[in-house]
């Protein structure tokens, strides 16, 4: 089998597995360790975007710019409203789902709530968007996989243990089946059909603002008792991996 095929179905299966068995998670360690567990993730998730992500984006942009001199050029404006665009759009969804700890203390019991269908949904279409690139950036570079993989892995800890708190029930009920197939959906389709350079630079800038929201968003609120040490560590020792690789 291509090296490349192993490579990114060993990081979908990773990838799924943290939605399937995630909760565990949260009986392992006590509030205050997952909590630090949690701002260390996501000060890696926030520098994979910054040291990773942005300048990938860039470079594609250049690339893609270049190959289409003839038709059209996508100036860097362009791209980043794009990478807006996803920041704007996982922001609104953040604060509908987010709009008072009275709705999500009802909503934490309930198996059916039309709030967590739409953010489930909207969830699954993100982690379709992040595991369609899988195989082309496999194709790119190996190393830049095991990167993507690692910076993901800790980004969906930060989504599902916020899925959980919010939306217990429904979520361990069905919901973390549906992102799990989203993974591999996502992963599949973009195994089959052949993103081109357009859609693929696209997908990078949605989720580039995706992303830094997701972070942002569990971590700055005072109430979620992040760990600064905690996020400063993450951020620095995974910069230390981005530098080396």
């Amino acid at each position: 089998m291509d090296g490349t095929i192993i490579i990114s179905v060993i990081g979908v299966s990773l990838l799924a597995a943290i939605h399937l068995f995630g909760y565990h998670f949260d009986q392992i360690f006590d509030r205050v360790l997952r909590l630090r567990w949690l701002s260390f993730a996501a000060g890696v998730s926030l520098s994979y975007v910054f040291l990773h992500l942005i300048p990938e984006l860039e470079q594609q942009r250049i690339e893609v710019s270049e190959h289409f001199e003839n038709f059209f050029t996508l100036h860097s404006e362009l791209v980043y409203m794009i990478a807006l665009t996803g920041a704007t759009a996982f922001f609104g969804l953040h604060r509908k789902t987010n709009d008072d700890e009275r709705r999500a203390e009802r909503a934490v019991n309930r198996v059916f709530d039309f709030t967590f269908w739409i953010s489930i949904g909207s969830f699954a279409v993100y982690n379709a968007l992040i595991t369609h690139s899988i195989h082309k950036r496999a194709e790119i570079d190996l190393a830049a996989v095991l990167v993507f993989v690692l910076a993901m892995t800790m980004h969906f800890l930060i989504n599902d243990y916020g899925m959980r708190r919010r939306f217990y029930a429904a979520y361990q009920h069905s919901g973390r089946w549906m992102l799990a197939l989203a993974v591999v959906g996502g992963w599949l389709t973009g195994f089959m059909i052949d993103t081109g350079d357009v859609p693929f630079l696209i997908i990078l800038a949605f989720l580039a603002g995706g992303t830094v929201i997701h972070v942002l968003s569990e971590e700055l609120p005072e109430e979620r008792g992040s760990n600064f040490a905690s996020f400063f560590c993450g951020a620095a020792l995974y910069s230390c991996v981005l530098i080396v690789l």
